[in-house]
């Protein structure tokens, strides 16, 4: 019996490599740069969109406000909680880091400091204080 899941055909590789490239390719290479971040994305990027995502990994720790500059496509600020500008040790050398682009900058979807936003409760295991 013959199988349905499979027909024959031609593999066109150049247009096989373009489909595998833009569906399953988020990863930046040659990623550079302390704040101000140039990557290489997939060939097949000639802009970015919303929802794009991108996976990087810092070269250096960052030390204040971050830019990146992917493909040569135009510098675009990182951010996080909306436009705040990304504070030092956001993004560390060695940790994956992912970035969404919301029709205007990117997002840093995993910051890694921590701050408290508000008043965290005695009962809670906080001060009661906002500082």
């Amino acid at each position: 019996m013959a199988s349905t899941l499979f027909s024959s055909g031609t593999v066109v590789a150049s247009t096989w490599l373009n489909d595998a490239d833009t569906s399953t390719y988020t990863q930046l290479a040659a990623v550079a740069g302390t704040n101000t971040i140039t990557a290489t994305g997939p060939l097949s990027l000639t802009s970015v969109t919303l929802g794009d995502k991108f996976f990087f990994m810092p070269a250096v720790t960052n030390t204040g406000a971050v830019t990146i500059n992917i493909s040569a496509l135009g510098v675009q600020p990182i951010t996080k909680k909306g436009s705040t500008n990304l504070v030092a040790g956001d993004l560390v050398a060695g940790t994956q880091a992912l970035i969404v682009y919301d029709g205007s900058l990117f997002q840093l979807i995993n910051p890694q400091t921590f701050s408290l936003d508000g008043v965290v409760p005695i009962a809670n295991g906080g001060t009661g204080a906002s500082t």
